[in-house]
């Protein structure tokens, strides 16, 4: 019998189940972290049941931007190559320069605005650099997290000497807080004197 395509394949598994289409979209690769995608990738096609025969051609057909662009370089070597193989490719054309530009995000990364801002843009990088590499201590996260606070708040976070990158954010947003309070405390006497003079002047 002629061999199913990967999409008739994944159509009768999911007859079976009770499913008339997949209920998650296949993910898009537009040329931004190649590894987190391969992940992805590998997850939908465990989930659906397709063929690995089948994993190239289906990814291929989801190839969008730039990325889409340099696969039509390779269109005709397509068949070459098995889904390994394939990946390193991809790996090695975009995951280098995103890889170097994460390393430097890293480096010089600092809190300009809020903690809670700070927080969200550093977890986004070192769950990026992750995706690289699961070798990368998690002392090196936290030391560099805590040498991007803004100073007064570095301060009272490495007396507290914590343990892990949690612990940091939390004691970081804390500090934020109570420096923030305080702040307000000493703006709240002279706006109250100026009330009063201004009612004086009134009177």
């Amino acid at each position: 019998p002629p061999a199913l395509s990967p999409f008739a394949h994944a159509s009768q598994l999911l007859s079976g189940l009770g499913q008339s289409h997949p209920s998650i979209a296949f993910p898009q690769f537009s040329g931004d972290n190649p590894n987190l995608w391969k992940t992805m990738c590998e997850q939908y096609f465990q989930m659906f049941g397709i063929l690995p025969s089948f994993w190239v051609p289906m990814a291929a057909l989801n190839f969008t931007g730039s990325a889409a662009v340099w696969l039509q370089s390779i269109q005709k070597r397509l068949g070459e190559f098995d889904w390994d193989s394939f990946t390193a490719l991809l790996a090695t054309r975009f995951g280098r320069d995103r890889h170097q530009m994460l390393i430097r995000q890293f480096y010089t990364i600092h809190q300009t605005t809020s903690v809670a801002d700070y927080i969200e843009k550093f977890e986004l990088i070192i769950n990026h650099l992750s995706s690289y590499s699961d070798t990368i201590h998690p002392y090196y996260f936290l030391t560099r997290f805590v040498e991007g606070l803004r100073p007064d708040i570095r301060a009272v976070v490495l007396v507290q000497r914590p343990l892990d990158l949690d612990t940091a954010c939390a004691l970081a947003l804390l500090q934020e807080e109570v420096a923030d309070g305080a702040s307000r405390e000493r703006a709240r006497p002279s706006v109250v004197r100026a009330t009063a003079s201004d009612w004086s002047h009134r009177n």
